[in-house]
């Protein structure tokens, strides 16, 4: 029924696109049914493959140009590209053979009622990525190896955006004059990224540098041509050829291309499509609450059962910290590397002085020899060579050394190491920030008390002037980080390429609306010059957020005073600051910026990105939680209970936004269930076993105690018999010795004269033969 649907369909319309993927056989037949049957509207066949069927095709050569490359080796724009009406120079891949066969016919069956086209399309990229899905996972996941780099990475690949692609046969189809249609049947889908400059060209190398920025770890590692065959769609991208396309600039103009400049100028809008079509898009997560709520428990599970990282404002500071120790070891590592280098020219300088002077001396005592009329010194041919080949051992002078190293120190002719210069200096700027009383204008003029207008806000002014005197006062808070310093460590991290991957969990961060604002706005923060100048007060009028770092979701654990303060005791000797006076000034802190007019909560609820994203807010109860990993399952192979106040947190976040199982994950959950099947059924087959055997043991116990009634009731019927027996013997004896005897005669008597009543007869033979009654004889 499928067959019959589309042969009536090729038959009825009038436009036809066929993609070459696999098989190239439903090509074929379509091809083959349409030229043998008749149909009333002419039509439009196009035929969509791939440059794979010109992989191999060799390059122009010039008689007058001996160094242009060999076939297989790399071209660039400088070669003569390819062009369309090249078509039947073609030479494909190994495994695309059969697609040239079916342009071939494609071709071939041209005419007036059946108008063909093939469009060789470049490498087929955005909207979720095919070919270049399994490149993008891998940099998504930030794997420790890295990207692969096929061979050089110079081959140049012909790709365009599949939208692009997609419209390009749209405009094909559009033409309705035969005019203004293409001249060439065979027809080019590519972008300008494959004529363009080296940095924005389409080589591998660049392919994979772009993504590795935007999405990916910045690692990479070589893939030799003899290792090819163990990657999968490889031929994909080691294709190298320069071409042409003039038929796709006829059809399209500017506005109809999405990506027309290539991958690698539109890279971050490409990325931005391949999240969002696979489901990756990154999820971003706020947990606050009252000090030993549970909300770094809550973060640690939800960041394990998602695959996010987790992190608290500590964590941030400290990974800031450490990058100065990166930078410092980056920038000895250039050093190290100038120093080499430098230590290399002068040896190498003062080997060819050494050689120079050598041969200068040895000229200068053969004109010697020569004036003096002695015969020149036999030469051996090989001479110059053996001194070409000759090792030196050269040693650098004090002074020497001394001006390396000074040469090495020196980094202003060094752009990487004037960058990381320039970078550590602005660590130490932001670490240097500490904590200062904000500078504001309200606190400079005090109101006038005649001024009704102002009468009122006095006594606010007054307690602000109180807390800025205790921040001042109090060396605790004045030995922290100002918030301007902990938003641009925040931001820093937060725009890290793993959190612009996955996300995070942000635990405990922002306490205050000031804090939320400086770090989430879309505005970039200040460094201030001068440590020792007091921090800058905000903008009246909010900005909106930056839609790269702002939360998707914002949850507050709730508990009460008298559950956090039996927590305490529980848990204070777990951590330095669990002790009862820090525990108190934290939660007065909480309580005064979280139970106010203006809250955190209340800010970021009403908070729009620059996109217009909201925020989804949740409070949670934890009184009732144990804020503890929940007692594990009998089984190791089982899986652990979950918290009923982190199972409701999931519910409000969904699905993970990953790509699921990585296979060594889904390898280990495989090895899980079936250990945890064969452990179940090893315990099913031990209760039906102890089952049996209680069953057998019921059954024998059961016998026995028949056994044993029987074996007692068989007793005392032989005690009731042998007391029986010892009661009826006198009885027996006297039957015996007085009726017996008589009786027997009697019954001999009847049984011979055999009356006819027995009886009768017996009881008179009795009467008559009575041994005590001698009347009778």
């Amino acid at each position: 029924n499928e067959i019959e649907a589309i042969r009536k369909s090729l038959l009825d319309v009038d436009l036809i696109v066929y993609e070459l993927v696999d098989n190239v056989d439903d090509a074929v037949s379509a091809l083959r049914f349409i030229t043998t049957n008749i149909y009333d509207n002419p039509k439009r066949f196009v035929l969509m493959s791939s440059f794979l069927s010109w992989f191999e095709t060799p390059l122009l050569r010039d008689a007058e140009d001996p160094n242009l490359p060999a076939v297989n080796d790399l071209v660039d724009s400088s070669v003569e590209p390819i062009t369309e009406e090249q078509y039947n120079r073609r030479v494909p891949h190994a495994k695309y053979l059969a697609w040239r066969d079916v342009e071939k016919l494609c071709g071939s069956v041209d005419n007036e009622r059946l108008q063909t086209f093939i469009i060789f399309s470049g490498l087929q990229y955005g909207n979720g990525e095919n070919f270049l899905s399994p490149i993008f996972k891998q940099a998504w996941s930030l794997g420790d190896q890295g990207l692969p780099v096929y061979g050089s990475g110079k081959q140049l690949i012909p790709m365009i955006h599949v939208s692009d692609a997609a419209t390009m046969v749209y405009k094909l189809a559009a033409v309705t004059a035969n005019d203004e249609l293409p001249s060439n049947k065979y027809l080019f889908a590519v972008d300008e990224a494959v004529s363009a400059s080296d940095e924005a060209a389409s080589t591998w190398s660049n392919v994979v540098s772009a993504i590795n920025k935007v999405l990916g770890s910045g690692k990479t590692f070589q893939v030799p041509p003899s290792e090819f065959c163990l990657h999968d769609g490889v031929e994909h991208f080691t294709i190298n050829l320069n071409v042409e396309a003039q038929s796709v600039s006829d059809l399209m103009s500017d506005d109809d291309w999405v990506c027309k400049s290539g991958f690698v100028e539109n890279v971050d809008t490409l990325v931005d499509q391949y999240r969002k079509a696979r489901g990756v898009t990154p999820l971003r997560v706020v947990i606050l609450g009252p000090p030993l709520s549970g909300k770094t428990y809550a973060a640690r599970a939800l960041s394990t059962t998602l695959n996010i990282p987790h992190f608290t404002i500590a964590d941030a500071v400290s990974e800031y910290k450490y990058q100065l120790t990166e930078l410092a070891d980056e920038l000895d590592r250039l050093r190290q590397i100038r120093l080499e280098q430098r230590t290399t020219e002068l040896k190498d300088e003062k080997i060819k002085a050494f050689i120079e002077e050598r041969r200068l001396a040895k000229e200068e005592e053969a004109n010697q020899k020569a004036e003096q009329g002695l015969p020149p010194q036999g030469v051996d041919e090989d001479e110059d060579d053996v001194e070409e080949e000759e090792e030196f051992e050269v040693q650098l002078t004090a002074e020497e050394l001394e001006e390396v190293n000074s040469f090495a120190q020196d980094d202003d002719s060094d752009e990487r190491a004037l960058a990381i210069k320039d970078h550590i200096e602005e660590v130490k700027k932001v670490l240097a920030m500490k904590f200062k009383p904000i500078a504001d204008p309200a606190l400079a003029e005090p109101p006038n008390p005649k001024d009704k207008r102002k009468a009122a806000a006095a006594k606010q002014v007054a307690a602000r002037k109180k807390s800025v005197v205790q921040a001042v006062e109090d060396p605790q808070l004045s030995s922290k980080l100002s918030d301007r310093a902990l938003a641009i460590i925040l931001k820093w991290r937060l725009t890290r390429t793993q959190c612009r991957n996955q996300g995070y969990i942000l635990d405990g961060f922002p306490k205050t609306q000031r804090q939320a604002r400086l770090l989430f706005e879309d505005a970039e923060v200040e460094v201030l010059g001068d440590p020792d100048e007091p921090d800058l007060p905000l903008d009246p009028e909010e900005k909106p957020c930056a839609d790269n770092i702002f939360p998707d979701f914002l949850f507050c654990c709730n508990a009460e005073d008298t559950f956090l303060l039996e927590r305490l005791q529980r848990v204070q000797h777990e951590h330095p600051h669990n002790n009862p006076e820090d525990f108190l000034r934290r939660l007065d802190f909480y309580k005064q910026h979280h139970d106010g007019i203006t809250t955190v909560f209340d800010y970021l609820e009403g908070a729009r990105s620059v996109a217009g994203r909201s925020i989804t807010k949740r409070r949670f109860d934890t009184d009732e939680s144990p804020l503890a990993p929940l007692p594990p399952p009998k089984s190791v192979h089982a899986v652990r209970p979950v918290d009923p106040v982190i199972e409701k947190m999931l519910e409000t976040i969904g699905k993970p936004h990953n790509f699921g199982p990585t296979p060594q994950d889904a390898k280990r959950e495989a090895e899980r269930k079936r250990m945890l099947a064969l452990e179940e059924a090893g315990e099913r087959e031990a209760e039906e076993r102890r089952a049996r055997e209680t069953e057998t043991n019921e059954v024998l116990h059961a016998r026995k105690a028949k056994d044993d009634e029987t074996l007692r009731i068989n007793q005392m019927k032989d005690q009731e018999r042998r007391m029986l027996e010892e009661r009826k013997a006198p009885l027996k004896a006297y039957l015996m010795r007085s009726v017996i005897p008589i009786l027997t005669k009697g019954l001999i008597e009847v049984c011979n004269k055999r009356p006819e009543d027995p009886v009768d007869y017996l009881a008179e033979w009795l009467f008559r033969h009575n041994p005590e009654d001698d009347s009778m004889y």
